[in-house]
């Protein structure tokens, strides 16, 4: 079984992304006030949790954004055996 690596000890790779996307994180981490290395690891997360659950980011964020359309609209959720 592997043993879980603490954040701080984890070893660290780098790797090549587009200098567009770069600017994009870091003035998103500079409004959240994140590091760059803090975000793009939560980001590396969340996708790892989103193929654990054979999913894709895009269809997450697809469905929390129809989620939240709803939610505005007034829509309730409900099992379809309470109507």
């Amino acid at each position: 079984m592997k043993r879980p690596v603490s954040r701080a000890s984890a070893p660290k790779k780098l790797i090549a992304v587009r200098s567009d996307l770069l600017d994009q994180i870091i003035e998103i981490s500079n409004r959240e006030g994140k590091t760059v290395y803090g975000l793009i690891s939560e980001i590396f997360e969340q996708q790892i949790k989103a193929h654990e659950m054979n999913r894709s980011l895009s269809e997450i964020v697809d469905a929390y954004a129809l989620f939240q359309v709803a939610r505005e609209t007034g829509a309730v959720i409900t099992q379809a055996d309470t109507l």
